[in-house]
């Protein structure tokens, strides 16, 4: 790992991993993971799952140093890493007597080879939190997006769409956010048709393929009466795209779209089996959209994500899963999200 500040395991510095106490000063220039393993190509995992700041106090004469950094830097020019990005996951859709609430959409994710580092300032590590469950109102407090997970500006995936009125249009049109991918829509009153769902929207980092998610699925508004014709749309996820309501009369709730496999580069970005859901090895799905509500039966999630009434899986990106007609309860939060580096050994 010769460039980067203080990631060689012979380091003395590297093996600190809880606290370091000094009368002199604290360490610098070290990056803390949660986790490490070996991946192809000679190089190393590094898994992050949190973002907390620095912080020390001291302990009579001696500072105490606990190392909770996420950060990278090199001191080698155009140095270059591969990367999973993947943001928090957006909350489901709260129901009501009127409708069923919509899948949250996953967390966008950006998996990228060859970016180069050129910069030997510390490059934060940030963990995008999932999105909370609230009402669908256009105005907080209501379900909100995924927070994005990013290293610094270079690469950044963007939270999943929370399930809420997003204006203009009449308060229930429109109940789909647009994220890293779009929420689905609730179902509920309306003139006999779909509703509009919550797009995908690209990642700003600007690295081609911009793209990093999908969009939510159209929840179905019924005429008057008609309460148990209103399924809602899965929310879209990093593979595909989320499933509408089902075809009008039947009141099923459309499924979540389906997390995205970590493997699609050369050499494989494997990803230890205790991260990520099961899928196509040895990669690993990451933010699949949340399944949605319905009151003739409910859509199925995508990998990672929440199931009607549940939350998103915690580091995977999922969207939260929208709550079933005949209740005024909130759907499930998003999960939060993930960032895997990969650095040459």
């Amino acid at each position: 790992m010769a460039g980067f500040s203080g990631l060689n395991r012979n380091n003395a510095l590297s093996r600190i991993t809880n606290n370091y106490s000094s009368s002199t000063g604290m360490p610098t220039g070290m990056q803390n993971s949660n986790a490490t393993f070996p991946a192809p190509g000679s190089r190393t995992g590094y898994v992050y799952t949190s973002s907390q700041p620095n912080v020390y106090g001291t302990v009579t004469t001696t500072k105490e140093w606990n190392q909770r950094s996420r950060v990278i830097k090199t001191t080698e020019s155009g140095l270059l890493f591969d990367v999973i990005v993947v943001g928090g996951g957006g909350a489901g859709g709260r129901a009501s007597s009127f409708g069923s609430g919509g899948g949250g959409g996953g967390g966008g994710m950006r998996i990228l080879p060859q970016i180069p580092l050129n910069t030997s300032s510390n490059v934060n590590i940030t963990i995008g939190g999932g999105g909370s469950g609230g009402p669908n109102d256009a105005s907080p407090p209501h379900a909100t997006n995924g927070d994005d997970s990013s290293i610094g500006s270079l690469v950044v995936g963007t939270g999943g769409g929370g399930v809420r009125n997003i204006p203009p249009g009449p308060p229930w049109a429109r109940q789909g956010a647009p994220g890293g991918s779009g929420a689905g829509t609730m179902g509920a009153g309306g003139p006999g048709n779909y509703w509009v769902a919550g797009e995908a929207v690209v990642s700003p980092d600007g690295i081609s393929p911009t793209t990093q998610g999908n969009n939510g699925g159209r929840g179905y508004g019924s005429g008057g009466g008609q309460n148990n014709n209103r399924g809602g749309g899965g929310g879209g996820g990093a593979g595909s795209a989320g499933s509408d309501a089902g075809s009008p009369g039947t009141g099923s709730g459309g499924a979540g779209g389906d997390g995205k496999n970590s493997v699609p580069v050369d050499p494989a970005m494997t990803v230890p089996s205790n991260y990520g859901a099961g899928g196509a090895e040895p990669g690993r799905y990451f933010a699949g959209g949340g399944g949605s509500g319905g009151p003739q039966g409910s859509g199925a999630a995508g990998h990672g994500a929440g199931s009607e009434n549940n939350a998103g899986s915690t580091n995977m990106g999922g969207g939260g899963g929208g709550r079933q007609w005949g209740n005024n309860n909130n759907g499930g939060n998003g999960g939060s999200g993930i960032v895997i580096v990969y650095l040459p050994s």
